[in-house]
């Protein structure tokens, strides 16, 4: 499968995935401009648009809750980017629960993307896929990789 994908127009895409993000607006054109920097190679703008729009092309039958759940972990995964830290996953979680304005998620649903954000530290750890959740965090792992296939 192909997924086509206007490298011109990521912005488009990036607004698109805001639509879907339990953040006030402030707080995403704020997300929108740090991805936005020129200072960032490969966690920027294009790594979120693109995510976002595999992940509708790829997880079409997905259910609402789910899909705002991995919006969120989409936006909120490489927001803190310093080459030299060890924390970047740590501090992007951090980040997010703070600015977090649940709308449509629950207790159970913010913890969820808190965690799937800090496990993009290691996608490569042996994780069980027993439950939903499991196998939702493991979705997303795969799909933070997959511009590098």
């Amino acid at each position: 499968m192909t997924i086509e994908f206007n490298l011109k127009t990521p912005l488009a895409h990036a607004r698109n995935l805001m639509d879907w993000v339990d953040l006030t607006l402030p707080v995403k054109d704020a997300l929108l401009e740090t991805y936005s920097s020129n200072q960032r190679a490969y966690h920027n703008l294009y790594h979120i648009a693109f995510l976002w729009h595999s992940h509708l092309v790829l997880a079409r039958n997905m259910t609402e809750r789910d899909r705002r759940r991995i919006a969120n972990v989409i936006a909120g995964h490489d927001f803190v980017y310093n080459a030299m830290s060890k924390t970047n996953e740590i501090d992007s979680a951090n980040w997010w629960r703070l600015n977090v304005v649940p709308r449509c998620l629950d207790a159970s649903d913010i913890l969820w993307i808190g965690n799937a954000i800090e496990a993009t530290a290691n996608h490569f750890a042996d994780r069980p896929m027993q439950t939903d959740d499991e196998i939702l965090l493991q979705w997303f792992l795969g799909l933070d990789l997959i511009c590098l296939a």
